[in-house]
Order: structure tokens, then sequence, then C-alpha cells
């Protein structure tokens, strides 16, 4: 009785020893991410700090630099290649370690910078426009949850609608896009079923009762 218990226990431990070595071959290494490193240059203008992409995905487009020295100058882009010939997709996946450069525009005399913040992911190229012309209105723009409303001077508190058809440029100038809330409806019915519309496409403070 005795040997038969020490037989069946040895093969227990045997067991179990099979089966957590065979576990272990089960087991399979995790794969690696791979990750790259794109490097802004900035060809003089304020620094844009690096950023480390997934093999594969694509790089998030930073905000604009400023030239902080020599002449009046205006970011005009990224570019893949140092001899600033092949502009940048930022759509483009990123599959190895890369390189942006700055292109940089010069503002002549007579001319001022027209910028645009607009408060979401599409970017707004700069105008340089002429003293006494007008700055080109762009087009419109998406963000979900909220509805475009119009453009304001950075500097205007009451956020007054900037006014593309009537207004000069005189000076540098910075806009920056309004937004409201979006998304109220209402529930109305018809003959031939039930529909919804959008009571309102941009919701402001001082909008008109229901």
């Amino acid at each position: 009785m005795k040997k038969c218990f020490i037989t069946f226990l040895v093969l227990f431990i045997l067991a179990q020893v099979f089966t957590f070595f065979s576990c272990e071959d089960d087991v399979k290494p995790e794969q690696s991410v791979i990750k790259y490193h794109v490097v802004f240059d900035t060809n003089g203008g304020s620094a844009v700090e690096e950023q480390e992409v997934e093999s594969g995905k694509t790089v998030t487009k930073p905000e604009d630099p400023e030239k902080t020295t020599g002449d009046a100058m205006c970011f005009a882009g990224w570019y893949s290649d140092v001899n600033l010939t092949e502009v940048f997709d930022f759509s483009t996946v990123i599959t190895k370690n890369t390189v942006l450069y700055a292109r940089w525009t010069e503002i002549p005399l007579g001319s001022y910078l027209v910028t645009f913040e607009s408060l979401c992911d599409t970017k707004i190229d700069n105008q340089i426009v002429k003293d006494g012309e007008k700055a080109e209105e762009p087009e419109a723009l998406t963000k979900d949850g909220y509805a475009f409303s119009h453009w304001y001077l950075t500097e205007d508190t009451d956020e007054k609608e900037f006014n593309f058809d009537s207004t000069p440029i005189t000076k540098e100038t910075s806009l920056k896009a309004k937004w409201n809330e979006s998304g109220i409806y209402e529930a109305s019915f018809e003959d031939d079923g039930f529909f919804v519309i959008n009571l309102y496409e941009n919701i402001e403070s001082e909008s008109e009762a229901w």
C-alpha cells in the first residue's frame, strides 16, 4: 500500500512538472512596438518638440513655429527634404526616423501677416496681405459637438465678428475662431412619418427663444 502511494505521488509530481513546462511553451513572447522619432528642424524658428510615433501611424501636426530673429518672416509649412521641395503630408504614415524642415517666407515691406487660431484640428494657413487690402476669409470649419460661428480679433474681448469684406489690413492681425455648442433638436411629426429637425445651427446665450 505504501509503495503504491509513493508511486502515485511520483507520477503526480511528474505530471505537474510536465504541465508547467507545456504551459511555458505555449506562452508567446510579447511583440515589441516599433517607434520612430520625428524631429522638427525649424530653420531658425522657435523650438518644436520632437514626437515619438508608432510604426504605421501618423505624426501630429504641431503648432506653427515663430521666427524670433532676423527679418520679418512668415511660416510657410513643413517639408520632408532639406532643400524644401517636397511638402510633407501629415496623413503620411511613419515607417522610419524622420526629420521635417520648416520653410519661411519673407514678409515684404508694406505688407502684414494675418494669422488664424482655429481652436480645432484644422490648421489655417497664415496670409500675407498688402497694407490696405483685405484678408481672404477661410473656408468654414467643422468640430465635433460645435458649430462654427465667426472669426474675431484675438484681442477683442467682446468677440465681435470680423468683417472680411469691409475691413482693410493695416497692421499685423491675429484672428480667432468663435465656436458655439450644437445639438439641440426637436421632434416633429408629419403624415408620412417621424423626423427630427435641428432647431439651431448655432447656440448662443442670446439665441432666440423656442
